[in-house]
């Protein structure tokens, strides 16, 4: 079973889901916001601002930085301020990613998103 009591499947789906929206996203230099990113999701129902949606999330960015050296995550953020989640950050010290600042590592992380998908057929 995945996190959450999710089946293997519909999580497996999702996160590829998930990734797809990200890769969409990064393709066309947008961020998406919480909410929007999760009514996208059409293999499971995650509440936006639980913490289902956050462990998606974070398996998504640990694949792509393992496989990559990026965080798709990144691109997600709070309607309210237009920024990442306290988890987004959390999770770049848990990948070794070293700031001070996190709003400018944020901003530094967001365009080496968009850069490294720019650069992809």
């Amino acid at each position: 079973m995945s996190p959450y009591e999710i089946e293997d499947t519909i999580w497996d789906a999702a996160k590829k889901e998930g990734r797809d929206i990200l890769i969409e996203c990064a393709k066309r230099q947008v961020l998406v916001i919480y909410t929007d990113f999760s009514r996208e999701l059409r293999s499971v129902q995650l509440d936006p601002h639980g913490l289902p949606l956050a462990e998606l999330l974070g398996q998504i960015s640990r694949e792509e930085n393992e496989s990559d050296g990026i965080m798709l995550s990144a691109l997600v953020v709070h309607y309210e301020d237009g920024r990442p989640g306290k988890g987004f950050f959390e999770l770049a010290r848990e990948l070794d990613r070293e700031f001070n600042d996190p709003e400018t590592f944020w901003i530094e992380e967001v365009k080496r998103v968009f850069a490294f998908w720019a650069k992809q057929k």
